[in-house]
Parts: C-alpha cells; structure tokens; sequence
C-alpha cells in the first residue's frame, strides 16, 4: 500500500490532470500550461514533461523543451536520466552521468541505467563502461548471489566497452 505522502502526491497529480483539463475545456490554456509547469517543476519526471508539453503552444515547443530540461537538471538524478533518454538529450546525458558520483550512480535502478548504458555504449563507451560498472558494484554491494550472474554480465560489458 503506497505511504500518506505517496497518496497525497497522487491525489495531488489527479487533482492538476483534472483541473488542467478542465482549464483547457473553458479555453484557459495558458492557466492549465502554468499549472502543469508548476506541477512539473515541484516533480520533473517523464509523465509531467509529457503532460507540460501536451499543453505547451506548438510555436513555443522548443523553448518549453529547453525550459523544462534545465529545471529537471536540478531534480533526482534517476529522473533525469529516464528524461534525457525519453527526450534523446544525449549530450546532456552523457553530461549528467559524468558529473554522478559513483556512489550516485550505484543507488539508482537498473531500470534507469541500464538503458542509458546501451544507449551510450556506442557512441560514448567511456560514459557507458562507467555506468556498466555501477550496475555490477550496485548488485555485489547487495550481496545478493542470485544477482552475481547478472553482475558479471555487467563487467563483461565493461570490457567490450
């Protein structure tokens, strides 16, 4: 069952989907477009960059894309990177995971950098051995046996790196 906090910020997120398409409905677009950029700012991720640039005027795209990056480059890393891979902001990815801390890049998920991993591992293999690492170190610091098959795997990629 998800915490107090983690319902309050769900209802928090129905109550601006609703209320941004209501807004939208009675022809108060650059009030829904504030509300999702206040939404989106108060929790950069991919969902709230998709919904900000749903309501975001076509002509102005561009410039709510390179608005909402910036903002998100002060959020959680996890999200970041699940951003900048969704966007194919790869310099700025490749920005971000050099700028990470091992320690950083070990706490995040597989399901986060992985894929950004083999995103990069051709273009940039510097930056994806880097983040191969921390997916190994991430599972032998678990000390889950299970997982050391899939830790190897990680180093192997290291090396073809």
């Amino acid at each position: 069952m998800p915490s107090v906090s983690g319902i309050r910020h769900l209802s928090d997120q129905l109550y601006v989907i609703v209320f941004t398409n209501r807004s939208t409905k009675l022809g108060r677009q650059v009030e829904a477009l504030e509300d999702t950029w206040a939404e989106f700012q108060q929790n950069p991720s991919k969902g709230t960059y998709e919904e900000l640039m749903r309501f975001a005027p076509k002509a102005e795209r561009a410039m709510w894309h390179t608005k909402a990056i910036d903002a998100a480059e002060r959020g959680n890393l996890g999200s970041l990177i699940e951003l900048l891979l969704e966007t194919k902001e790869t310099e700025r990815l490749v920005r971000c995971l050099q700028e990470a801390s091992d320690s950083a890049l070990e706490g995040l998920s597989h399901y986060v950098t992985e894929p950004a991993a083999h995103r990069l591992a051709k273009t940039r293999p510097e930056v994806a051995a880097r983040v191969f690492r921390a997916l190994g170190m991430r599972i032998l610091q678990s000390k889950k046996s299970k997982y050391y098959a899939a830790a190897l795997a990680h180093f192997e990629d290291v090396k073809n790196c």
